[in-house]
């Protein structure tokens, strides 16, 4: 069993956190060294993660600097204190200051908010602990069977999950009413969910081997920065495709911290060989996913008409139109605002003339995509720095089975 240890330190002293035993990640030695000064303090990482369990021993070992880590609600610790920025002048949480102390051990899954008094405002002094499940360290999930093995050991998927009395759902809205906004959730093993409602955003959401959770065919949003699935995420299935919209949206700033299992931030991640994510989009089977052009377009021409009659399209929908030139950005994404028989009318007069007379030997009318599908994982849009760095969600996937079907990646 290995002593995990997290620094923080600057030009004039340094704090020490020891995480107890057998801690972090796989199995390694995690040491993370200082950064910052005067004017630039901050904990780094601002985030570790331990098991329950286990305990966090802080060291202060500053020279002429004073520094605390004083445990804050999560509104606090956005806003490093009250409206005003002042730290409560007692906490019901830890509130450290002396030279060596110590909290834990952790007792169940949780997510700890804590910030310097001195430095939260002036250099965003502030970190997290994260309590996952687990004793005894985070470990590595088993590998992934080998491809010759034909069962692969992956339990089957119910071809209508959401319909399935057998799966005996129990709805979200009962087990995690009181989710408060960037808490974390666990599904433990055994339970099958039934998300019926959209959960405020989420820092974490763990699906634990052995548990499901099943998304209703109601117009929902999951938010979360980590989402680790080791047993089944469900959305539709393979004979009941879902209707309505449904869309998983990752946020978070920018970070190069590895975190668990090496998947980074902003994440939608399969972690084990057990771990199932099916999501079967609405797609109109008979829906032409692109066609091309049956007549040519003109610049300013709204109206464009198509091979194929789009079945399944509808106003709103998003779609491309091929560029016609060498120039791959005359391309052009439209919104349609009408449909009529294979004529779409699009919210916006095209930029560039688009050919679509078909030739004899070569086809070189411009195609027409169909862009939007009602399942969706996407980046926060609304983190402009985020999105400045293209500093998006990702998926990540060690082991498992995997289906995405009429899926939409944005």
């Amino acid at each position: 069993m290995a002593v995990r240890a997290v620094q923080w330190s600057w030009r004039t002293g340094l704090w020490l956190l020891v995480v107890g035993m057998g801690v972090l990640v796989m199995g390694e030695e995690i040491v993370v060294r200082a950064i910052g000064g005067p004017g630039t303090f901050q904990f780094s990482p601002a985030e570790v993660v331990v098991n329950v369990g286990d305990t966090v021993r802080f060291l202060n070992l500053a020279g002429s600097f004073a520094h605390s880590a004083t445990e804050l609600s999560a509104a606090e610790w956005q806003r490093c204190g009250d409206e005003l920025g002042r730290f409560p002048e007692s906490v019901t949480g830890f509130d450290l200051t002396a030279e060596d102390a110590t909290v834990g051990p952790f007792t169940g899954v949780e997510t700890i908010y804590y910030a310097c008094r001195p430095h939260c405002l002036s250099t965003d002094m502030k970190g997290v602990i994260r309590v996952v499940p687990g004793s005894g360290g985070v470990t590595l999930p088993a590998p992934s069977p080998a491809p010759s093995d034909p069962g692969n050991n992956l339990p089957v998927s119910p071809a209508c999950p959401r319909l399935d009395a057998a799966l005996d759902l129990v709805p979200w809205s009962d087990l995690y009413a009181n989710t408060v906004e960037l808490g974390s959730v666990v599904i433990p093993a055994g339970a099958n969910v039934l998300l019926d409602v959209t959960p405020p955003p989420l820092t974490q959401l763990w699906v634990e081997e052995g548990a499901m959770l099943v998304v209703d065919d109601n117009d929902l949003t999951l938010q979360a920065r980590w989402i680790y699935v080791a047993g089944s995420l469900l959305v539709g299935g393979r004979e009941c495709p879902l209707e309505t919209s449904f869309s998983i949206t990752l946020w978070g700033p920018v970070s190069d911290e590895p975190f668990l299992f090496s998947a980074g931030s902003k994440v939608l991640a399969a972690v084990g060989s057990q771990a199932v994510i099916e999501m079967y989009g609405g797609l109109d089977a008979r829906a032409p996913v692109f066609t091309r052009l049956a007549s040519s377009v003109s610049t300013g021409d709204r109206i464009i008409l198509l091979e194929d009659t789009p079945v399944g399209w509808k106003v709103g929908d998003a779609v491309l139109i091929s560029s016609s030139d060498y120039q791959e950005e005359f391309s052009e994404e439209r919104t349609i605002s009408a449909i009529d028989g294979a004529a779409i009318t699009l919210n916006e007069a095209l930029a560039f003339p688009h050919y679509g007379v078909r030739a004899e030997l070569v086809d070189e009318r411009a195609y027409v995509a169909l862009l939007s599908r009602n399942v969706r994982i996407m980046s926060d849009e609304t983190d402009s720095a985020a999105m400045e760095a293209r500093f998006g969600g990702h998926t990540f996937f060690l082991g498992g089975r995997i289906v995405f079907d009429a899926v939409e990646f944005k």
